[in-house]
């Protein structure tokens, strides 16, 4: 009796599902970036965010290819000049210190840009008359960890895209993933599951379909899949459980990564069903886990200038105090 009542409340939070979906796209066309209602401006920070950034990841892989991202480029640009440089200024420090080292990249091998070098100028020199602080780009990272403190070890996290072509062994596969194992679950559920890959054809089929690591693919030797069991959730409350313990696992991972000195780079799996549904069929992970993310990781090239910059957004745009201190009136 007491499994059937238990199975009725695991069906009854399942016909709850599709309301919940329904007031998470109503939420999306009214808040997300895009949508007709929702405001202009923070549309446009991410936009310009996220531009500046596919530049300075451009200008840090061991090819670049010269005069790359031009469209996108000249976007950026025109996005900025529709931003109220009266608003917050992180999107243009991440464009104007992004453009001005694409500028000067390819003025020290005398390539000419031509009408979109021109407009390259005169916004750097609009950002240095508005005395906008450059924060765009790129930097050599430090790939040692020996000797950090632990603070220093989190703040040290980059991104890798350039490896070395050697696997990384399966013992220390089992390392970082062991490592990784000590990321908080809900309930203690450990529904995560990681796919390793090794095979440079199964490896570049993947990257394919993910669709997101052109520049560099060519350089992974080796990638882990990580994905959640469905199994493990039921129903409408916790829909959004399976990324919410693969994300924070996966953070782990790729610290773990770090920790044994091996670079890594997340890739996002932000995809339809349909394609969701290819990747999982190439790579031979069952239709009942849910894609979380593709990392690729292995012994990082180091090097001058090898990793986007990254900057982070100042903490007092992050942090937001609610009440007073120790809840006193």
């Amino acid at each position: 009796m007491k499994w059937i009542l238990h199975r009725l409340r695991a069906l009854a939070s399942l016909l709850l599902l599709p309301v919940e979906l329904f007031g998470d796209w109503l939420h999306c066309i009214r808040w997300g970036k895009g949508s007709p209602f929702s405001p202009a401006q923070p549309s446009l920070y991410y936009d310009i965010v996220l531009l500046a950034h596919t530049v300075e990841k451009g200008l840090s892989l061991a090819e670049t290819r010269p005069s790359f991202g031009r469209q996108k480029i000249a976007t950026v640009i025109d996005l900025c000049e529709q931003y109220d440089w009266s608003g917050p200024r992180f999107p243009l420090q991440m464009a104007y210190g992004a453009l001005r080292e694409y500028s000067a990249y390819h003025a020290d091998r005398n390539i000419d840009l031509g009408a979109l070098g021109a407009r390259i100028t005169q916004f750097v020199r609009r950002a240095e008359d508005q005395g906008i602080e450059p924060k765009g780009g790129t930097v050599t990272p430090n790939a040692l960890v020996n000797g950090q403190t632990s603070s220093e070890f989190l703040c040290s996290r980059w991104s890798c895209r350039d490896f070395l072509p050697e696997p990384v062994s399966s013992e220390d596969v089992r390392r970082i993933v062991k490592c990784a194992q000590s990321a908080p679950s809900q309930c203690n559920r450990q529904s995560v599951r990681v796919h390793v890959y090794q095979n440079r054809r199964e490896i570049e089929a993947l990257l394919r379909l993910q669709g997101g690591s052109t520049g560099f693919a060519q350089r992974v030797s080796n990638l882990f899949v990580v994905t959640s069991e469905t199994y493990a959730w039921s129903g409408a409350k916790p829909r959004h459980q399976p990324y919410v313990d693969g994300g924070i696992f996966a953070m782990q991972l790729g610290m773990a990564c770090l920790s044994h000195s091996f670079g890594c780079c997340f890739l996002n799996l932000a995809v339809t069903n349909r394609q969701e549904k290819r990747i999982k069929q190439a790579a031979g992970i069952p239709q009942g886990e849910k894609l979380i993310l593709m990392m690729a990781f292995g012994i990082p090239v180091t090097r001058d200038r090898a990793a986007a910059r990254s900057e982070r957004l100042p903490v007092d745009e992050v942090l937001t105090f609610h009440g007073s201190a120790g809840g006193a009136n």
